[in-house]
């Protein structure tokens, strides 16, 4: 199953509609083969504040969940919930007092958006070490497996007098059929580990470029602001000018802040779907699909037939997951956190305009970018026939 990288809505078998997993797209633009793809890296991720109600569930015993009642339980899940939707609004406020300085409120408002930027991408970069990690751990494995049969092989051919034996050529067939497949998996899962690496690679360079633009932001604040209470936002420390950058520095973090600002309103599409009625739209569209499918299976004999059985299984695996969706989104707490989400996406972008219209930082990238739109394009509904 395999969640959309900005909300955490997961779809069986099936990508999100609306982002995706991380785009591999070529593109040549400059001689660091590392960013001249524009991938969907990681941004404001919904999973990960729902991970506080897996983190809860997880926690209460196996006796006790047998015990607790139905109504028990949806009253947990409202309170999680509940706390769910706290800790957003706990993450958008200030973490010092509002100024009644206008120009100040205004700069600890871009401050403490610009942070939470980072820190949502700084996470990201985390993920995509790990899942490199995974990746080379099974081709560890896989090496391992490859020499093993090269070693089998070898060891049959060590004698001429096995070769006209029929069990050396039906060990030879077996041997050399799966030396080929492990070789094709080999060569997937390089491409893989190579993917996320680069992925990996080019988030970091994301973060230095969130990084960057926090000092600016700093600095700026504090050459311009002449109300500035320096001593309690900054706590004694001086804000420093940011490094300059090179012609190249600053066509590659000119990228990199394309890439956030398109990341962010490909992820500001999928809330105000979600708010707008667009997505409810879309999964219903789903389950009639499924229940089509279900129907035309169901004309197929029941009896021995392996194959019914197994997809039968899939669409309702499918099913229930799009049913719980469903129900979930008339749940008050999902649309408040869902308002919630489309709010602090719209302060992001913002904040990153804030960067380019007024200070006029890293504008420097002004070659169309080509974004794979398996994984970005926004999804329209089918007319109703």
């Amino acid at each position: 199953m395999m969640s959309c990288p900005f909300s955490g809505n997961s779809s069986a078998g099936m990508k999100c509609p609306i982002t995706g997993a991380s785009s591999t797209t070529n593109e040549a633009t400059t001689n660091d083969s590392s960013i001249d793809a524009c991938p969907v890296i990681h941004a404001v991720n919904e999973e990960e504040v729902q991970q506080v109600k897996q983190e809860k569930k997880e926690s209460t015993s196996e006796a006790q969940q047998e015990e607790e009642q139905p109504q028990q339980v949806e009253a947990n899940e409202d309170a999680t919930d509940h706390s769910v939707t706290k800790a957003l609004e706990a993450l958008m406020k200030e973490s010092d007092e509002k100024s009644e300085i206008p120009s100040v409120a205004e700069y600890q408002k871009l401050r403490r958006t610009t942070a939470i930027i980072t820190g949502f991408y700084a996470k990201g970069t985390e993920a995509k070490r790990e899942q490199y990690e995974n990746v080379k751990e099974s081709l560890s494995r896989l090496y391992g497996d490859e020499e093993q049969c090269k070693a089998q092989i070898s060891a049959l051919q060590k004698y001429e007098k096995f070769k006209g034996h029929l069990k050396y050529k039906e060990y030879m067939e077996n041997y050399q059929d799966e030396l080929s497949n492990l070789q094709a998996q080999k060569a997937k899962l390089e491409e893989t580990a190579k993917h996320y690496y680069d992925l990996h690679i080019w988030s970091q360079e994301i973060v230095k470029i969130c990084e960057w633009l926090e000092q600016h932001l700093d600095y700026y604040a504090y050459k311009t602001i002449p109300d500035l209470p320096v001593d309690k936002i900054f706590k004694g420390v001086i804000p420093q000018a940011p490094p300059e950058l090179t012609a190249e520095e600053k066509f590659k973090y000119s990228k990199g802040l394309d890439e956030i600002c398109h990341n962010l309103n490909e992820s500001r599409d999928f809330f105000e779907a979600s708010v707008d009625g667009r997505l409810n739209r879309y999964q219903e569209i789903e389950r009639e699909i499924i229940l089509c499918q279900l129907e035309s299976l169901a004309q197929s004999p029941k009896e021995d037939n392996p194959r019914r059985d197994y997809i039968e299984s899939e669409l309702r695996q499918d099913l229930a997951h799009v049913e719980s969706q469903l129900k979930d989104s008339e749940r008050p707490e999902t649309q408040k956190r869902r308002q919630f989400m489309l709010k602090m996406h719209k302060e992001f972008i913002d904040v990153l305009s804030f960067f380019r219209e007024t200070l006029g930082v890293l504008n420097d990238s002004n070659i169309p970018k080509k974004y794979d739109e398996r994984y970005t394009s926004k999804f329209t509904l089918p007319a109703d026939e």
